[in-house]
């Protein structure tokens, strides 16, 4: 019963909101924000931090390498590989200072924070491309509401070639909603790789805020491998549970 009212839920979410989290879910997020009169959109931000000296990441790639080679078997298995990390990168904790006020008019004061992920995703065969084995599939995050925001960092110079994260505009979501809003369903179209979107290129120490619950994204298939850093921010009415709120260092 429980799974059916779940499924009901994500439908009506899916028809009325085009977002892919619980209508519950979504309408908990609009009280709330209207309680603390927050800003109802959050315009993706793009921008860059410098990389060296106490912002480098040479140390943290080392680290990744030599837990990868431990794993080697599970990366090949699942062509990804990702540790989490309590403590956030110098960089990122940058980042959030710099844009606190943004993200404040979003998520509200006292906003929770996630363990940090870097990511490692790797080459797949093209022809499973429309299948969901690195993220590769249009989708939103829909697992805790419709409001929340996530950092990806460029770690390392990406091109096209190395198959950079792929994310749509809120309008350019709902344009092609119809064509991408179930995730888990057999459409071969739902991996479509000629949209118009914006993708997350450059030099290292390039980063994007967004809303992934609200802006359809994807990761592109790497020539070889591509590396990611990832910080996730919740308000504080979401679970608490592994997560701690953000503190300013």
């Amino acid at each position: 019963m429980k799974f059916f009212i779940s499924q009901l839920e994500v439908s009506l979410s899916i028809l009325i909101f085009n977002c892919q989290s619980r209508i519950s879910q979504i309408l908990k997020d609009f009280l709330f924000a209207k309680i603390f009169f927050l800003n109802s959109q959050f315009i993706p931000i793009k921008s860059r931090i410098n990389l060296e000296d106490k912002y480098n990441f040479e140390d943290l790639k080392i680290y990744f390498e030599n837990e990868l080679k431990k794993n080697s078997s599970k990366a090949e298995m699942t062509h990804t590989y990702r540790i989490e990390m309590d403590t956030i990168h110098p960089a990122a904790s940058h980042i959030i200072n710099k844009n606190q006020k943004l993200i404040e008019s979003y998520l509200g004061k006292n906003f929770l924070i996630e363990p940090a992920m870097y990511w490692r995703n790797f080459n797949i065969d093209k022809k499973y491309e429309s299948y969901d084995i690195i993220s590769n599939v249009w989708h939103q995050d829909s697992h805790d509401g419709n409001r929340m925001l996530k950092i990806f960092l460029l770690v390392n110079d990406t091109s096209e070639q190395d198959g950079p994260l792929l994310y749509l505009t809120r309008k350019d979501t709902i344009k092609n909603w119809p064509l991408l809003r179930e995730r888990w369903s057999f459409n071969k179209e739902k991996g479509i790789t000629n949209l118009k979107c914006e993708k997350l290129v450059g030099e290292k120490g390039n980063f994007l805020i967004v809303d992934t619950s609200r802006h359809m994204h994807r990761a592109s298939i790497p020539n070889k491998w591509r590396d990611l850093y990832q910080v996730s921010l919740y308000p504080n009415w979401r679970k608490a549970k592994g997560r701690t709120t953000y503190s300013a260092s």
